[in-house]
């Protein structure tokens, strides 16, 4: 074979290895393409080389922003300052839109003049890819939401700053121990079993749970967990992300207190009373054993009242509440509905006697002198009685039987009480005193 034949097979194969190359090659000189292969005009959106050799500018396939930086690397191989480059830039397609490009160059001499050879690389996705996984481990870093990883059984991998600054735990301390050291054993076995079902079922779980501290405090999160699969299906890695909910929960339980006890007394306001009678008369219905309600009026409180004042008429509710409180069962419900008026829920009754003797028991203890600073004060009380099922099914009339029976109490001259009886509804109801 001939020297000539040589070079002409030569040329041949190299044209071949630049054509069908996946990257795409490119030779510039004096702002111009001289030669570009077809992957790199398709990476611009062109449809053959012939559409940008010598036709166009290699400006015209750079941002705006990258032009100035992308012209001097050029300059600066033609000039011999470098010999070889490797920079990314964003380069412009036909079309308008962008794409990250990455270009190792370097110099050769093209028909007796320097000009600049290149290999350029669509780095789009890749950068995507390496821009998602930066924020994400920005998320990760920054979050102030704990976060864990472990391996399929719970074993700790990685943890990020939140979960030291909720558990007290650095991640030296617990990289490569099972996450078991966070549970407070405040839940029971059953409680772990569901949660292991429901992740081997559906990857998955979420809730609240109690865990523990460094330092030996319990605390409540609300722990999400999810799964990352093999392409097998079998679990790869589980990632927790957790919350210290103790302040939320303590608002919550604020909230409820505020909306179901009276603000005064302590005792159940007028929606928790309801609340519980509803339940107390369910109760009563499946056990068949009668219900009581007492609504109590406080005889002479707005004398009280009106000559020591609200102050001490406020700490004349509290004192009254602590005696009511006094005079009956855990079990039982003493609320107070606004004023000077109580009511009293007495459950499970297997004897019916037993309402008369904490009626006098009241009476009693609240006929007794209350300690108002430096001054002493009286008050009686009129209480009104009316049973479940006997006199009323629901709860709106059971209320009003006992208030019907209380003004009957009242009209009796106070400081006693009275059983309602079906004569009471006619019965004109006076003005409390």
């Amino acid at each position: 074979m001939s020297e000539e034949t040589e070079m002409a097979a030569a040329d041949s194969m190299f044209r071949c290895l630049v054509e069908q190359t996946l990257a795409g090659i490119y030779v510039i000189q004096e702002g111009y393409f001289r030669y570009v292969n077809p992957v790199f005009a398709e990476m611009f959106g062109y449809k053959s080389p012939a559409d940008l050799i010598n036709r166009i500018p290699v400006s015209d396939l750079v941002a705006p922003a990258d032009r100035e930086r992308v012209a001097d690397n050029l300059r600066r191989r033609v000039e011999g300052e470098v010999k070889d480059i490797r920079y990314s830039f964003v380069g412009l397609r036909r079309d308008g839109t962008t794409i990250d490009i990455e270009v190792h160059g370097g110099l050769l001499e093209y028909q007796a003049k320097p000009a600049v050879i290149g290999l350029a690389l669509d780095i789009t996705e890749r950068k995507r890819a390496e821009d998602e996984m930066r924020l994400a481990s920005m998320v990760y870093q920054s979050s102030s939401e704990a976060m864990m990883v472990t391996d399929a059984d719970g074993g700790i991998i990685s943890t990020n700053p939140a979960f030291t600054t909720i558990t007290g735990y650095t991640p030296d301390e617990v990289i490569g121990k099972n996450s078991r050291l966070l549970n407070s054993r405040r839940h029971d076995q059953a409680f772990y079993l569901a949660m292991w079902q429901a992740l081997r079922a559906t990857g998955h779980w979420q809730g609240e749970i109690w865990n523990r501290r460094k330092n030996g405090e319990i605390y409540p999160e609300w722990l999400t967990i999810n799964t990352i699969f093999n392409q097998d299906g079998s679990a790869h890695r589980r990632v927790a992300l957790f919350s210290d909910i103790t302040e939320k929960k303590a608002s919550e339980a604020l909230i409820w207190q505020q909306a179901n006890f009276d603000s005064l007394t302590g005792l159940p306001n007028r929606r928790m009373f309801h609340d519980r009678l509803v339940q107390d008369m369910k109760k009563a219905h499946r056990s068949g054993l009668p219900l009581a309600l007492m609504f109590l009026d406080l005889d002479h409180f707005k004398e009280v009242n009106d000559i020591l004042g609200h102050d001490m008429g406020d700490i004349l509710l509290q004192e009254a509440a602590w005696r009511l409180s006094r005079c009956v069962r855990e079990s039982d419900t003493v609320a107070r509905l606004g004023g000077d008026e109580f009511t009293i829920i007495l459950g499970d009754l297997d004897n019916p006697d037993s309402v008369r003797r904490v009626a006098y028991d009241i009476l009693q203890k609240l006929a007794a002198p209350f300690q108002l600073g430096n001054e002493i004060a009286y008050v009686s009380a009129s209480i009104g009685i009316t049973m479940y099922p006997e006199d009323a099914s629901d709860p709106k009339t059971l209320l009003k039987n006992a208030d019907q029976a209380m003004y009957a109490a009242k009209n009796q001259g106070h400081n006693c009480f009275s059983f309602f009886t079906p004569a009471m509804r006619k019965a004109h109801s006076p003005k409390k005193g």
